[in-house]
C-alpha cells in the first residue's frame, strides 16, 4: 500500500507524476488493499471511500456526490498534472470553480 496510515493526501502526492491509466490502476489497487485490511484499523473505511470517489472522478470526470469540498479540492493538483500530460483538458478545472 502507498499509504499505510490511510492518508488520502499522501496517496495523491505519491501518484501525481503518473499517467492517467497508471493513476487509475494504482488507485484501484490501493482501494482493494485498503478494503482487505481489518475493519478494526482506524481509517481504512474512510480511506477506501475517498479512493472510490477518486476512481469515480477519474472514470467519469464528474464530482463524486460523496466527496466533501476539502476532499474534492485535493484533486486539483492531479488535474493540473493530467492537463500537462494532455490526458485532461483545461476545462476540467471548471468543476472546481463551481464549489467556490
Amino acid at each position: 500500500m502507498i499509504s499505510d496510515s490511510f492518508d488520502f493526501a499522501e496517496f495523491l502526492k505519491a501518484i501525481i507524476d503518473k499517467d492517467f491509466l497508471e493513476m487509475l490502476e494504482i488507485a484501484e489497487q490501493e482501494c482493494v488493499e485498503a478494503e482487505s485490511r481489518p475493519y478494526t484499523l482506524r481509517g481504512n473505511i474512510s480511506y477506501s471511500r475517498k479512493l472510490n470517489n477518486f476512481i469515480f472522478f477519474l472514470e467519469h470526470r464528474l464530482r463524486p456526490f460523496a466527496a466533501s469540498d476539502q476532499e474534492f479540492a485535493l484533486y486539483i493538483p492531479i488535474c493540473e498534472a493530467l492537463i500537462q500530460k494532455k490526458h485532461f483538458t483545461p476545462s476540467i478545472l471548471d468543476l472546481f470553480k463551481e464549489q467556490q
